[in-house]
């Protein structure tokens, strides 16, 4: 069986449009391993990843490099790499995907209610991580009159 190990560069917490990258490597092992690494989200297909090879012959070891850029959609998603070799059980490793984006939109609106009272209703679109929202009410009588909900 070969010795496989597994390492994913910036793979905990990614910003939208970075580039994650996943590099397997095997040393001996007869049949010669294959590596294979994929994208899965909870509500997407599939997505094999594009790889580059890179094979030490004097070492007998498989070195392949795996890598996407990734997008807000990716968020909450894994990549899942799998080492096989002919007539053994295949070794599977896995990493969850966390992406940082902002939210994409937000709204407010406010009305007087009975001449005095103000409700002011304020959402924000979805973000990671979750968009706080602060609020500060100015009457515009002076800097001292300010109140931050």
């Amino acid at each position: 069986e070969a010795k496989t190990q597994w390492t994913a560069t910036r793979l905990q917490l990614l910003r939208e449009g970075e580039h994650l990258s996943v590099s397997v490597k095997s040393l001996g092992g007869n049949p010669k391993p294959s590596h294979r690494c994929w994208r899965q989200t909870g509500d997407g297909p599939v997505v094999s990843l594009h790889n580059r090879v890179k094979q030490v012959k004097e070492a007998n070891q498989l070195e392949t490099s795996f890598g996407m850029k990734v997008e807000k959609w990716m968020n909450g998603g894994h990549v899942v790499c799998r080492v096989k070799q002919d007539g053994l059980q295949d070794r599977v490793f896995r990493k969850n995907i966390s992406v940082i984006f902002p939210s994409n939109w937000i709204s407010w609106s406010g009305q007087l209610v009975n001449g005095s009272d103000l409700n002011l209703t304020v959402e924000t679109g979805e973000g990671n991580p979750k968009p706080v929202l602060k609020c500060t009410l100015n009457s515009g009588r002076s800097d001292n009159e300010r109140l931050t909900v």
